[in-house]
């Protein structure tokens, strides 16, 4: 059969030794097949109908009677069929192969290939503790690609079953066979967590991961991610393993963006790995490989584990300005989303793709909605094509279906539109129901916040704590100087990526500082820090933040920083809020 070079020798050679052929010869043909159909013009070969009926019924008939390796070959060989007409969807022509072969594997709902799949799972029952790890790997990987699981009285199904016999010789089971088998677990959105703590407690006491291949670490990392299966240690020597590596040009595109989202959407955090793969991608000469949900999917990535690579995300929203007409409302939104969260800023960006918002906007989903909304609030890009009246249908067709976190987007968005005096707004009981949402959120003063908090009462002054505001916000602290408030933001860690301020730091600065009621002054964290424990410098640090020294506060606060030390005396001297009696001096 591998002499064959079109679908019709393979098929006839076939047919005309259906009597005689083998159950290895019948593995052969099915894994052969999809091979073949790669090639194949689109035409129609009526004649082949009959022949692959009769071929399909008899491998039926016989298939109980196979041994555990040519029932996985066929059963791979039947999926990946499958897989592969199904996937040319309306594009097939009437009359074709494809269609026939669709007609006769897969059915109307499906009803073919269910009938397929579950008497291959019935037939492997009868043999399963023959099977090795090879065969039971394709086994599984079959009813991965085909995006079917069979389901036995009891509600157990064949996935059920083969994971516990895999967990027993998950010892003779190669790279490809782990990586196939974990990503149909997870494909299939079979999260079956014993199954998932033994196959990466096996690969992390491996002794190294250089027999896995890039493509076989990205499916890993990915199924892990998305069964939503927690293992701290394989995502570290994962990401160990690449970092380690002399470069990534083995790594597919697509590997590269599974590697980054697994990580994200996991929540394992490896700076690391993050910088070698940016660099990596920066490096790339051309970019037109990578499709735009990878492109989307990286800087997603990047935004959600709090990883800002400015040369990284500029190069990157070239690529996607070039190639905006291909991306899919998902993509838009992800994409916009990442640059706003992470404070990049780059505004030919979200110049360019407001058509293509507009243009999708009625198949957005509410979070596709709010992302776009917020994103384009955080830049400060006003574009009234996108942010008009069908943009406000949008929102009120779907105002029952938005979330929590999405009404608060859509409540800046409002704000945002109110700076510009656009006078485009939410219907006012949708409008009502964002600002409830924004602010009924439940402020969690940290540690740093009530360090700051207390330094304030030490120097005098009375600070308000989560005062909210009149259009919703919460400030951390609100006090009076020299007759006027001034707002002060404790900004810990989760406000900047990398000491840059986050979308959302952005924007409550913008939208919460007004020179004519209220001065917003930020307290960073690593500033604060640089004070260690004296008091005293915390205190002054403070009070130059504030102004209550007039000549010296600019001076002073540089200094406090690079280490100068001063200390309060007990002159009395008032202070310019008249409220206490002593004054700073330098440290003798």
């Amino acid at each position: 059969m591998r002499q064959c070079n079109t679908v019709e020798e393979l098929v006839h050679l076939a047919h005309d030794h259906l009597d005689t052929i083998s159950p290895r010869g019948m593995a052969a043909f099915w894994s052969l097949l999809v091979k073949h159909l790669h090639k194949q013009d689109g035409k129609s070969r009526s004649q082949l109908n009959g022949q692959l009926n009769a071929i399909l019924l008899n491998t039926i008939e016989r298939i109980g009677l196979f041994s555990c390796r040519n029932l996985a070959t066929t059963a791979l060989g039947l999926a990946k069929v499958m897989k592969e007409v199904e996937s040319c969807g309306l594009t097939v022509p009437a009359g074709s192969v494809y269609q026939f072969l669709h007609d006769l594997t897969v059915g109307i709902n499906m009803e073919k290939k269910r009938y397929i799949l579950d008497t291959v799972a019935k037939s492997s029952l009868l043999i399963l503790s023959e099977f090795d790890a090879r065969c039971l790997s394709n086994l599984i990987y079959s009813f991965g690609l085909a995006g079917y699981t069979p389901k036995f009285e009891g509600g157990l199904t064949i996935l059920d079953v083969l994971a516990n016999e895999s967990i027993s010789k998950l010892q003779y089971f190669n790279s490809q066979d782990l990586s196939n088998m974990l990503w149909s677990f997870a494909t299939m959105e079979s999260s079956n967590s014993v199954l998932f703590k033994a196959a990466g407690d096996h690969i992390v006491a491996l002794d190294n991961l250089s027999s896995f291949k890039p493509q076989e670490l990205a499916n890993i990392a990915w199924a892990y991610a998305t069964a939503d299966q927690s293992h701290p240690q394989l995502f570290n020597i994962i990401a160990k393993h690449i970092v380690a590596l002399y470069d990534l040009w083995n790594f597919l595109p697509q590997a590269l963006s599974n590697i980054v989202w697994s990580y994200a959407s996991a929540g394992e955090s490896h700076p690391q790995l993050f910088n070698i793969i940016s660099k990596h991608i920066v490096a790339l000469d051309d970019l037109w490989n990578f499709l735009p949900q990878a492109l989307s999917n990286i800087v997603w990535a990047y935004a959600t584990a709090g990883e800002t690579h400015p040369l990284l995300f500029r190069k990157l929203a070239d690529v996607a300005i070039a190639r905006r007409r291909e991306f899919d409302p998902q993509s838009i939104a992800n994409l916009l989303w990442a640059y706003a969260t992470v404070g990049q800023l780059e505004l030919h960006l979200f110049t360019s793709f407001a058509p293509a918002a507009k243009l999708f906007l009625s198949k957005c989903n509410c979070q596709n909605i709010a992302n776009i909304a917020w994103a384009y609030a955080v830049v400060n890009v006003n574009d009234s094509s996108l942010f008009d009246s069908d943009f406000i249908n949008s929102c009120q067709t779907k105002k029952d279906d938005f979330g929590q976190a999405n009404l608060s987007q859509l409540h800046q968005w409002q704000l945002w539109q109110d700076e510009l005096k656009s006078g485009i707004n939410l219907p006012p009981a949708l409008r009502e129901k964002c600002r409830q949402a924004f602010v009924t959120r439940v402020p969690r003063p940290s540690r740093f916040q009530n360090d700051v908090i207390s330094e304030l009462l030490s120097i005098g002054l009375n600070p308000k704590e989560e005062v909210l505001t009149p259009n919703g916000y919460r400030i951390d602290a609100l006090v009076e100087v020299n007759g006027k408030r001034v707002c002060i933001e404790v900004d810990g860690p989760h406000h900047f990526v990398s000491r840059q301020p986050t979308g959302n730091t952005i924007l409550k600065r913008r939208q919460v500082n007004d020179p004519d009621k209220n001065r917003l002054i930020s307290v960073p964290y690593w500033e604060w820090n640089m004070l260690g424990t004296d008091h005293g410098k915390k205190q002054e640090y403070l009070c130059c933040k504030l102004g209550l020294f007039a000549k010296q506060r600019k001076r002073r606060s540089q200094d406090l920083l690079e280490g100068d030390t001063y200390k309060l005396t007990n002159k009395k001297v008032a202070w310019l809020t008249g409220s206490v009696k002593s004054v700073w001096s330098p440290a003798a």
